[in-house]
């Protein structure tokens, strides 16, 4: 049935099921990796696996995505989501898990990406409210994932309980999908293969890419390294832990909610700029603190400042790129899942070499070249002019 609410709805929820099958796996690696016998340490290639899907698929369909219908696109995305969390479950080694994980990662990836790009194409000129209305479904999946997935590793459950729910839940997603449908979405132009340097053509095209990049892997390390101060540094329960990723996100969600009215009146650009100055500011601080009320402070503080940058950065990418939009979207969001997989990596490897206020203090930095690149980007163009502003006039 026709039903512009239901449909958005829909889309919500395949939101939320990725989310939660995303950021359970930060509990679980432990489980996984006394089920197949292998180091801890392997065990996080899943992530790896994860992203590399993520990467893959969002590139390739960039491509087609003004060709195809993108509903049933994200239906067939859902149900292909659920069987191979499915078939996780019944991996025989390692290496099958990790080829689901990817293939996983793939289909779920581009499920949320869709997902967003059409709740923002069915609500067009508003595209900085829509996707950080949207974002904060992610970042509720985000709290769920960890504390279900923790709880019931911590009742001596299998991890393959949790994979069996959140493939439930995704042809929960796929039913609601099937049963709503929106009117037809703005006709965009091609982006054929041969004519792809056309959007990397656009100046602040690129800039947002590399900001994105930087973005997701300053904000993959931040709560993780914040969550291991906490831990070495103060001694915390693996509950406290826990609820310190709640934590983070519970204040993410709040701040996209907030930033999603502020884009109506503020332009991208300026938002975006905004919140990485006191991303930097609140995580370089974060790296200097000693008292374990100010890291919690802060914590709070720095999920708030970042919570708008990402679908904020999204939006801007789709705005600059004028007719190519719907492929910036996923060309935007794949380099976010470039930067996730890779300055992740080198923080480890950083966290292990020096100490863990260096590392975060490293994050700062890369947070502060998302403030470079957006200074970069030409502040006389339309696109900064803002829903209230064009509403007006």
């Amino acid at each position: 049935m026709k039903n512009k609410l239901g449909f958005t709805i829909a889309s919500l929820s395949s939101l939320l099921t990725f989310a939660i099958g995303l950021t359970m796996l930060s509990t679980l690696l432990m489980p996984i990796s006394n089920s197949f016998n292998i180091p801890i340490d392997r065990s996080g290639i899943l992530f790896t696996a994860n992203f590399l899907g993520f990467i893959i698929f969002n590139i390739i369909f960039s491509i087609f995505a003004s060709r195809v219908d993108m509903r049933k696109t994200l239906i067939i995305s859902m149900a292909l989501y659920s069987i191979f969390l499915y078939l996780s479950t019944k991996a025989q080694s390692f290496n099958m898990l990790l080829i689901y994980t990817m293939l996983a990662g793939g289909v779920g990836g581009l499920a949320e990406s869709i997902s967003s790009t059409m709740v923002v194409e069915i609500n067009k000129s508003r595209e900085g409210f829509y996707f950080n209305f949207t974002q904060a479904f992610f970042g509720l999946g985000a709290i769920i994932g960890p504390l279900l997935s923790g709880y019931l590793d911590g009742l001596s459950y299998s991890w393959k309980l949790m994979f069996e729910i959140t493939a439930a839940l995704g042809i929960v997603s796929m039913v609601l999908l099937c049963i709503f449908d929106t009117d037809s979405m703005e006709k965009r132009e091609s982006l054929k293969l041969k004519d792809i340097g056309k959007i990397f053509s656009i100046r602040e095209f690129n800039l947002m890419i590399i900001a994105m990049m930087l973005y997701v892997g300053a904000e993959t390390g931040v709560w993780g390294w914040i969550s291991t101060l906490l831990k070495l540094q103060f001694k915390i329960t693996p509950l406290k832990s826990s609820l310190s990723v709640a934590v983070f996100w519970s204040f993410m969600i709040i701040g996209r909610i907030i930033t999603a009215k502020l884009s109506d009146n503020i332009s991208l650009r300026k938002i975006i700029l905004l919140l990485s100055v006191l991303g930097t500011v609140f995580t370089l601080m974060s790296a200097f603190s000693k008292s374990e009320i100010a890291i919690w402070v802060l914590l709070c503080l720095i999920g708030l400042s970042y919570s708008g940058i990402w679908p904020t950065i999204v939006a801007y990418s789709g705005k600059v790129s004028g007719k190519y939009s719907t492929s910036a979207y996923f060309l935007t969001i794949a380099a976010g899942g470039i930067g996730g997989m890779i300055i992740p990596y080198f923080l480890g490897i950083l966290g292990k070499a020096v100490s863990i206020s260096t590392t975060l203090g490293t994050i700062s930095v890369i947070i502060f070249g998302v403030v470079i690149s957006t200074l970069l980007c030409r502040e006389n163009m339309p696109i900064h002019e803002t829903y209230s502003e064009r509403r007006s006039g």
